[in-house]
């Protein structure tokens, strides 16, 4: 039974009635300063004894719960100064009232109310942190960074800065700051973080032996529980700090390197409006803007160029029929190569050497080369096109038997192969090899 840590722990319950008392003595003489009674003048001394009595005791209750706690020692230090100034001025009060020592009486009442004032504000920011007072007026600026995920893309978006910071400065940094580091343990920047508190770090590679993870996980009723006070973490927040320290607790990943599950994903779409569903590249990735000009040019030798999307500058390039293919050059869309997305060069009797120039076009994800002269040789450059989807080789003189150069093609989803010198039995293996790959024969 520890008898003085009990006691200490009166403390947020004496204090406020000296609060009450010596505010209540002060509002009455304010209020009740042209009616002059002796009831009235027995009611204020009554009541500033009152509140001398209860000062003494709320100093001994809070001096013994500094003894059990991790407080700031500059925030203690001013808040039992001011406290025990609080508690001699509110001695010296009955006493002046008492005699009738009008101008101590008066200077006494004015300057507890200002010592009461600065105490409770060192009070709080011993129990709350420093910033605690002013925090509503400058605004939750963790709710503001929430309220726009719904128009970023999750490739951008860091889980750190944009989740894991603001919940430590939601349920943590009351405690471990800089001026208030409960443990030794500093949470307002991520080298703190990391560098951990007296007992060495609370963040582990294995997610349930860190320190971190564990505390909030406790049962509430737990001495070691965290938060200590306020709202605990909820099982969404909870589930967002486990997974961003099972993926190495970076300060950098976004959503997409760190690879959200179907429990994340459900809890990114649910409180933050983040659609973590795979999108298709011309949706995700910006391409530069194309000068108008540079669209006529082409248009004047032969191409027909087209937007795919509004506020979209991915574009579709094919071939005008009404012009002759021999008087095409794949080389002039050079000055549009970052844009091109989708490309059909259908019929152009094209050979191996012809299309040389596509390996540049690195932003394809559909290219049409059916109807044409291309061998198999021609095709193991196409692993530079990264973003490669889908290749029709119909109607062409290819054989399937090495497509070794699939293997770097990581986007590849379609190949169609009709037409072609392909066996069925070649496309059988080759379907074995590369089951993520349709080939189409």
């Amino acid at each position: 039974m520890d008898v003085i840590n009990f006691i200490g722990r009166l403390h947020p319950l004496i204090v406020h009635l000296p609060i009450g008392f010596l505010f209540l003595a002060l509002l009455l003489e304010w209020f009740m300063r042209s009616h002059k009674s002796q009831t009235k003048e027995r009611i204020v001394l009554f009541i500033l004894v009152l509140g001398a009595l209860s000062s003494i005791w709320a100093i001994i209750c809070g001096w013994l719960l500094a003894l059990d706690g991790d407080y700031d020692p500059s925030s203690l230090m001013w808040h039992r100064l001011l406290g025990i100034g609080v508690g001699v001025l509110a001695i010296i009060a009955p006493v002046a009232k008492r005699f009738s020592w009008k101008t101590t009486y008066r200077c006494t009442l004015i300057l507890i109310g200002l010592l009461v004032l600065s105490t409770g504000h060192f009070g709080g920011s011993l129990t709350h942190g420093s910033d605690y007072l002013l925090q509503p007026l400058r605004g939750n600026v963790s709710r503001e960074v929430v309220s726009l995920h719904q128009y970023r893309n999750p490739d951008s978006i860091e889980v750190y800065h944009n989740f894991i910071r603001p919940l430590f400065e939601r349920k943590c940094n009351d405690c471990h700051n800089s001026e208030k580091d409960m443990g030794g343990l500093n949470m307002t920047s991520y080298s703190k973080l990391m560098a951990g508190g007296d007992h060495g770090n609370v963040i582990n590679t294995d997610v349930w032996s860190s320190e971190l993870i564990r505390r909030v996980t406790l049962s509430p009723t737990n001495e070691k529980f965290m938060p200590p006070k306020g709202v605990p973490l909820s099982y969404h927040e909870i589930s967002l700090l486990s997974w961003w320290v099972e993926h190495g607790a970076d300060s950098t990943k976004t959503i997409t390197q760190m690879d959200p599950d179907n429990t994340i994903a459900h809890i990114l779409a649910s409180h933050y409006k983040i659609d973590t569903s795979s999108k298709p590249f011309i949706e995700k990735t910006k391409a530069p803007n194309i000068d108008e000009a540079a669209i006529e040019q082409l248009t004047q030798k032969g191409w027909l160029v087209t937007y795919i999307a509004e506020n979209n500058n991915f574009v579709e390039v094919s071939i005008n029929k009404s012009y002759r293919p021999e008087t095409l050059n794949i080389s002039d869309l050079d000055i549009i190569k970052d844009n091109i997305t989708w490309l059909e060069l259908s019929g152009l009797t094209l050979s191996d050497k012809d299309i040389e120039p596509i390996f540049k076009f690195r932003n394809v994800t559909k290219l049409l080369l059916d109807n044409n002269e291309i061998t198999e040789k021609a095709l193991r450059p196409l692993a530079k096109l990264k973003h490669l989807e889908s290749l029709n080789l119909n109607n062409n003189p290819i054989k399937v038997e090495n497509l070794d150069w699939i293997q770097s093609s990581v986007a590849l989803k379609r190949v169609y192969l009709w037409k072609t010198k392909t066996t069925r039995e070649a496309v059988h293996k080759m379907n074995i090899k590369f089951p993520d790959i349709q080939l189409i024969l």
